[in-house]
């Protein structure tokens, strides 16, 4: 079994080297091979009310979303033969998906700091309409600012999530895997849901009715949260919560294995609290502390 497990990698190592080669003398460089390929600019311009939504599917880019200064949609992204964007603009959900080759992650991995210009996607929106947001990206960050939205679902591999000075008029779910989610000045109106692995969750001045925080191998920081319910979860991290509330309001739950329990900034052996409230607090930590404070 062994042997023939390194009989198959030495073929592929031996073919990926073969070509490399045929590239390199039928293209005639080795930049030319790998990545060496012309960037197209493309901006993209519609009306303020020509879309109610956006569905966006990206690979291999980072995502920025500001407020429109022109009043109008505005998308601007680079693309290329081989990693191209399909825009279909008929209904009222803007879509697009990007589709490469299915080597282009290897030019990626060769011209990595050259083509990092080209791997920016950006989204301008009016300031004055609301619109449901579901994007989904790879290895690269999303970044949402100053802007007030509907519904929104925001995905990453390999990169962070952050919203600053937004309003959330619906639900809004965050997931990312090797990437941190940040939120700074959120309102969300509906129930929010935000789960990382190997990332840190860290809110402040969040005001939601209802949230879900959960990561592995990642502190959870939350200061200053607003809710009637707050469930944290993590591994091999440490839970710290600070709420505008008191304790008397809220029905708080602890736990924790191989770690300590604070309360207002004592420690403390008891975990739960106030058995007879509706408003929540779970906060459970493997190999962390657990740390709750109230403004009251």
């Amino acid at each position: 079994m062994n042997r023939t497990l390194t009989m198959g990698l030495i073929l592929i190592l031996i073919g990926t080297a073969l070509s490399f080669t045929f590239g390199i003398t039928s293209e005639g460089s080795f930049e030319t091979y790998f990545g060496g390929e012309e960037f197209t600019y493309t901006e993209l311009s519609y009306s303020a009310d020509d879309f109610t939504g956006f569905d966006i599917s990206l690979k291999n880019k980072a995502v920025t979303i500001l407020p429109s200064t022109t009043g109008n949609i505005e998308i601007k992204y680079y693309e290329t033969e081989k990693n191209w964007v399909d825009v279909d603009s008929d209904g009222a959900t803007l879509m697009l998906d990007n589709d490469t080759e299915w080597y282009y992650n290897l030019i990626l991995w060769f011209n990595i700091f050259r083509l990092n210009k080209y791997m920016q996607f950006y989204l301008y929106l009016p300031t004055d309409t609301s619109y449901d947001i579901n994007l989904a990206t790879s290895n690269g960050d999303v970044d949402l600012n100053d802007l007030i939205e509907n519904h929104v679902s925001l995905s990453s591999s390999n990169g962070d999530i952050n919203l600053t000075e937004a309003s959330i008029n619906g639900e809004f779910n965050a997931t990312t895997a090797n990437g941190r989610i940040i939120l700074d000045s959120v309102d969300i109106s509906e129930e929010a849901e935000l789960f990382t692995s190997n990332g840190q969750i860290k809110l402040d001045d969040v005001t939601v009715p209802n949230i879900d925080l959960s990561t592995s191998n990642g502190k959870i920081i939350v200061s200053g949260i607003t809710a009637d319910v707050v469930h944290a979860e993590t591994s091999n991290g440490d839970i710290e919560i600070s709420v505008e509330g008191s304790l008397a309001e809220y029905h708080l739950v602890m736990a924790t294995s191989n770690g300590s329990y604070y309360l207002n900034g004592v420690k403390v052996t008891a975990n739960v609290y106030n058995t007879d409230q509706s408003k929540r607090i779970d906060a459970e930590s493997s190999n962390g502390d657990v740390e709750i404070e109230f403004s009251n």
